[in-house]
């Protein structure tokens, strides 16, 4: 049963483009609000001119998770949908799941936020 919805899916999927699955299925929402944060932090530096530390952590991790967020979940969605076309060595590696990217984005943007508060 499990491989029948899977495999559905996939064919739903691989019918259809990147980015009309983007637009189609309203992936982008949260990435729009994690750039409008990211930008604003930016914004903040620029504008005001002595930066503490802390501040300039804040807005590097902002910029990190919005960074590495879009890069998993794109990688993801191209891994689906065009079958490693242009990428076939990562393929059979540990890389060719977005876990690691995530277990790394989880580890460090912890860190960050335990030196921020």
């Amino acid at each position: 049963m499990v491989e029948y919805c899977l495999e559905k899916i996939y064919s739903f999927v691989k019918a259809k483009e990147l980015w009309e699955i983007i637009i189609e299925n309203r992936l982008y929402p949260t990435y729009i609000v994690e750039l409008i944060a990211a930008v604003s932090g930016l914004f903040y530096l620029i504008v005001k001119k002595p930066v503490n530390r802390a501040d300039k952590l804040i807005v590097f991790c902002l910029s990190f998770i919005f960074i590495t967020d879009l890069t998993g979940f794109l990688y993801a969605l191209y891994t689906i949908v065009y079958d490693y076309k242009y990428i076939e060595f990562l393929k059979d590696t540990p890389f060719k799941s977005v876990f690691w990217i995530y277990n790394v984005l989880t580890l460090i943007s912890s860190s960050m936020f335990t030196l921020y508060f």
